[in-house]
């Protein structure tokens, strides 16, 4: 009827959240799905070698431990800028590997950068069951 708003054909919906006390927030669906987020401080970071006009190297692959038995299985993951300390032209570039425990953050720079730090806002999707 008119002005009745009827939600019977719901398709998915939350039926967990949580956080932990490493920064990471979740979701968890009734489909299996879940997906988690945080924004994250990493520092020691250090990209010296040029390539196509950034700079890059093994101190800017950073690992990071993802929510303790929250994924059964990965299928993708976005890096952006974080809110927090932010290195002149430091940026975070984008996801090396991929697991159910891990995500490893790529970094550059606009210029040869040692021991350095960056925020990096990091979301990731997967399954729960």
């Amino acid at each position: 009827s008119e002005g009745t708003d009827h939600a019977t054909n719901i398709a998915d919906y939350v039926t967990g959240y949580g956080s932990d006390n490493n920064g990471w927030y979740w979701r968890k669906w009734n489909s299996g799905k879940c997906e988690a987020w945080g924004n994250f401080q990493f520092t020691a970071i250090t990209v010296t070698t040029q390539s196509m006009g950034t700079y890059w190297g093994n101190g800017g692959f950073k690992d990071l431990a993802l929510p303790s038995s929250l994924f059964t299985a990965v299928d993708c993951a976005e890096v952006t800028n974080g809110q927090g300390t932010h290195a002149s032209g430091v940026y975070p570039y984008g996801v090396n590997s991929l697991t159910t425990s891990n995500i490893q953050v790529i970094f550059r720079a606009f210029a040869s950068s040692s021991s350095v730090e960056c925020p990096a806002f990091v979301k990731v999707y997967g399954n729960w069951r």
